[in-house]
C-alpha cells in the first residue's frame, strides 16, 4: 500500500493591506515567485491508478460552465452548473442527454441544489434541495420528491449501495447529536453514527462563527466508502456492509475479507 504524506503551505496574499497617513497612502505588496518554491518527488501516479478525460457535449440547449456538483457512474454523468443553476445528464462517453428538472418553488422543481446523485438502477438522478430530494427520470421529467430531516441532515455526501450518507459538521451545534446518516433511497432513516464534538466559540466581541474545510469529504476505496469530519481531523471511518462506522481500517480488515 502507498502511503502519502501531504504538507499544505498556506499564503497570504494581503488584497488589501493598506494604511492611510494622512493625504498618502502606503500599500503593501508581496512577490511570490512560483519559480523559487521547493519541488518534491511526488508523482501524479502515486495518487492515481489511471486519469480519464471526457469533454462533455455544449450546444444550444447545454451551456456548461463553473461545475460545483457532479456523479459518475458506469454510464453517465450528471453535473450541476451554479451560474445558471442547471442541471444536465451526458452519458459516459459526454454525448449530452436531457436536462435536469427545472428551478422553481413547487415540490418538483429546485431552489438551490446542493448536490447530484446518478441511480443506474432505478434509471433516475437525485438532486438534493434545501429542504427536499427530488427525484427524475433521464429523460428529466419529474418523478417524485422526498422531504428532508434538516435536524438530522446538513448535507447528502454520498449515495452508494442503494443510500444515502448524510453529514452534520460538530460546530454547527452544541446540542447532543450524530455528524453521520444513513438514509435508503426514498430517504427514510436507517442508521446513524459517530458522536459530535461540539466546539463552545468565544470572543471578546462575542460568539463568532468559525468554519472548517473541507467540512465533510469522503472517497470510496475498494468499493466501501470512507469518511471524514473536518473538526474530528483525526479519524477516517470506514462504513461496512452491515453499515456500521469503524474508526479505522486495520481493526476491519478481516470483516472485508
Amino acid at each position: 500500500m502507498k502511503q502519502l504524506t501531504a504538507f499544505l503551505v498556506l499564503f497570504l496574499l494581503p488584497f488589501s493591506a493598506c494604511q492611510r497617513l494622512e493625504n498618502n497612502v502606503q500599500l503593501l505588496t508581496v512577490d511570490i515567485d512560483p519559480k523559487s518554491q521547493p519541488k518534491g518527488d511526488l508523482m501524479l501516479s502515486d495518487l492515481v491508478e489511471q486519469v480519464e478525460y471526457i469533454p462533455l457535449e455544449i450546444n444550444d440547449n447545454c451551456i456548461v460552465g463553473d461545475i460545483t456538483s457532479f456523479d459518475v457512474s458506469e454510464n453517465y454523468i450528471v453535473v450541476y452548473v451554479m451560474q445558471t443553476r442547471e442541471i444536465f445528464l451526458f452519458m459516459r462517453t459526454g454525448r449530452f442527454v436531457a436536462k435536469i428538472g427545472r428551478r422553481g418553488q413547487s415540490d418538483a422543481e429546485y431552489v438551490f441544489p446542493g448536490s447530484v446523485f446518478i441511480d443506474e438502477l432505478k434509471q433516475c438522478v437525485y438532486v438534493k434541495d434545501a429542504r427536499k430530494m427530488l427525484m427524475y427520470d433521464f429523460s428529466g421529467k419529474h418523478l417524485n420528491s422526498f422531504p428532508l430531516d434538516y435536524e438530522r441532515i446538513f448535507s447528502i455526501n454520498l449515495f452508494h449501495d442503494n443510500q444515502f450518507i448524510s453529514g452534520k459538521i460538530s460546530n454547527q451545534s452544541n446540542e447532543d447529536y450524530y455528524v453521520f446518516g444513513i438514509w435508503d433511497s426514498n430517504m427514510n432513516f436507517v442508521k446513524q453514527g459517530v458522536k459530535g464534538v461540539p466546539l463552545n466559540i468565544r470572543s471578546e466581541r462575542g460568539t463568532s462563527y468559525v468554519s472548517f474545510g473541507p467540512e465533510l469529504s469522503y472517497y470510496i476505496y475498494q468499493d466501501y466508502p470512507h469518511l471524514k469530519e473536518s473538526v474530528l481531523n483525526d479519524t477516517v471511518y470506514l462504513l461496512n456492509k452491515t453499515m456500521s462506522l469503524f474508526p479505522n481500517i486495520l481493526s476491519i480488515a478481516e470483516d472485508i475479507q
